[in-house]
């Protein structure tokens, strides 16, 4: 069987890294750090326009039904930081794998990785797996709702050290949700 595939396409939760470092420590960073995190980039350009998706993503919220809320675009910069916190928690709480939401993610996950906040989980296993498939000429390719961005942090910044050097490529949701974008990424692989 070794010899009758090209490339391994693996997920992130469940596969690499447990579910409960995701939903227990990953999503829970967020909250803490959002508000300090907006404060502290809010003329950013980068976190500007993750901002603009956020709103678009809001006004078609809006006109679908999901919410009423609204995201400032034009208060104070303290009103319009709060309506952010709002709908960020309302869509995390929601579950939801808007690209803005997990680009903003990828960004307050950024800065906590570059300053030791974090470190990223990845079973015992994983390195080694990696590396063998490697080796044995296989290219390794992750699909993750998580944006792009983040999953190389996690794998940069794991707890076994920096496993990029084992990876092909990432996917995230840009290609299309996980059903869709699996048959995607192979499709690119």
């Amino acid at each position: 069987m070794s010899g009758q595939y090209r490339a391994v396409l693996l997920d992130i939760e469940g596969t690499t890294t447990s579910i409960s470092f995701v939903k227990d420590v990953l999503f829970p960073f967020v909250r803490q750090q959002l508000r300090e995190y907006l404060s502290s980039n809010w003329d950013s350009p980068e976190l500007n326009d993750v901002l603009d998706g956020l709103r678009l993503q809001n006004e078609t919220d809006i006109k679908d039904g999901e919410t009423k809320e609204t995201v400032l675009r034009n208060g104070t910069k303290e009103a319009e930081i709060e309506s952010v916190i709002s709908n960020v928690l309302w869509q995390m709480d929601n579950d939801r794998k808007t690209g803005s939401l997990k680009r903003l993610q990828g960004l307050i996950y950024r800065h906590a990785y570059a300053q030791g906040l974090l470190k990223g989980h990845v079973y015992d296993d994983v390195p080694n797996a990696l590396r063998a498939w490697t080796e044995s000429g296989k290219r390794v390719f992750i699909y993750s709702s998580g944006s792009v961005e983040a999953q190389k942090l996690l794998f940069e910044h794991s707890t076994h050290g920096d496993l990029c050097t084992f990876i092909s490529g990432y996917f995230d949701t840009a290609i299309g949700a996980k059903e869709i974008g699996r048959a995607s990424c192979r499709e690119r692989v």
